[in-house]
């Protein structure tokens, strides 16, 4: 087994650690959603993809990758254009996938603001708003698939 090897086993370990096995996908079928862009343009191939579901475990696994050497890629809905949360093809970056961090964490409708994880689809951000008598006018036609983080 190569170095390079032998460190992605490590790195993939560690992540497995950090989020359990419901929050990392390894098996190509599994991670094909994450590894191409929205036009089904650009597509990559990920080392894995790791779905947090919480700040402490992002900074967990930013910390396991840093130590690694490995490069991140984070990702949202994945409903962007540019191809900018699609990893390469070197089969050596994570994807960080935000879609297990979609709450609506406190909303304040006399204060006016409303904290949401990265993650959150915007459509359940605009649905909090609404139940508490408030509008979050932000409004596309990808608002039940764009995240708040991207």
């Amino acid at each position: 087994m190569s170095r390079a090897n032998d460190t992605h086993a490590a790195l993939l370990a560690r992540l497995s650690q950090i989020v359990g096995p419901a929050g990392l996908i390894t098996g190509e079928a599994d991670m094909e959603l994450y590894a191409i862009d929205w036009r089904r343009q650009f597509p990559g191939k990920p080392l894995c993809v790791v779905r947090p579901s919480s700040t402490a475990e992002v900074s967990q696994i930013v910390r396991a990758c840093a130590e690694a050497g490995a490069a991140i890629v984070p990702q949202g809905g994945n409903t962007g254009l540019a191809a900018g949360a699609v990893p390469d093809n070197s089969g050596a970056q994570v994807v960080l996938s935000l879609t297990r961090m979609n709450a609506v964490r406190a909303l304040d409708p006399i204060g006016m603001t409303l904290e949401a994880d990265a993650g959150c689809i915007l459509k359940v951000a605009q649905d909090a708003a609404a139940d508490a008598g408030r509008l979050l006018p932000v409004s596309l036609a990808a608002e039940g698939s764009a995240t708040i983080g991207g």
